[in-house]
């Protein structure tokens, strides 16, 4: 298959697992007490410059295809929009109320890494 007849299908997946991604992060931002915030998901055709096209949470850039990579850079998208506007800390460390940040494992698990250094948990628990 063509770089060219593949594109659009790499842009439908992304774009359709950065959106439940996203839905699911808010669901947790909410739960956590914050109000939901209104993240954009940027989707751009294929192009020269970016050939199987451009999928991006608040400017982040979605380069995974697999549920837990997208999850992931979903949730540095979304973090650091709350993080911008009023400097809202999500989520942080039950033990050292340090600021987590999203990584993927080499088992292909998004999960949340203290500052610290440790695995907090996995991101939305309950897709993984």
């Amino acid at each position: 298959m063509t770089t060219d007849h593949l594109a659009p299908h790499v842009t439908a997946r992304r774009t359709f697992l950065a959106e439940s991604s996203v839905a699911l992060l808010i669901r947790d931002i909410r739960a956590a007490g914050h109000p939901a915030p209104d993240i954009v998901i940027d989707v751009m055709d294929p192009d020269p410059q970016f050939r199987l096209g451009k999928v991006a949470v608040e400017g982040t850039h979605i380069q995974s295809v697999d549920a837990q990579g997208v999850l992931a850079e979903a949730a540095d998208g979304v973090q650091t929009y709350l993080a911008y506007p009023g400097w809202t800390v999500w989520p942080t460390c039950p033990a050292h109320g340090l600021g987590v940040h999203p990584s993927s494992t080499a088992a292909g698990v998004a999960e949340w890494v203290c500052s610290a250094g440790h695995v907090v948990r996995p991101i939305c628990p309950d897709l993984s």
